[in-house]
């Protein structure tokens, strides 16, 4: 099984990709349980080290079609997607926010 976690160096995506790596495997669509082979974790700044074995830190823009192309493939099982933009930002930025 083949994850992707946006936000991945926040407080949530981080404590997600612990626990996934503690479990070692989530229930495929099959029903039965699959292994975790890989987590990427994207996010807009490089996330602490974890198991450099299973974890590929992405940093970049969600936003950007060219990263989600280069994060999420045909091999990739499940998106846990919790980035977003605090919102004092997204009202000071309007545009980022509605992005």
């Amino acid at each position: 099984m083949r994850i992707v976690i946006t936000g991945g160096a926040g407080f949530l995506g981080r404590r997600l990709a612990e626990r996934l790596l503690e479990r070692g495997s989530l229930v495929g669509s099959g029903g039965a349980p699959q292994p975790i082979e890989q987590i990427t974790l994207v996010d807009v700044v490089a996330p602490p080290p974890l198991d450099p074995a299973r974890v590929r830190a992405v940093t970049g823009d969600i936003g950007d079609p060219a990263l989600l192309d280069q994060v999420i493939d045909p091999q990739t099982t499940a998106v846990f997607h919790l980035a977003a933009v605090v919102s004092g930002m997204a009202e000071a930025e309007f545009d980022l926010g509605m992005r």
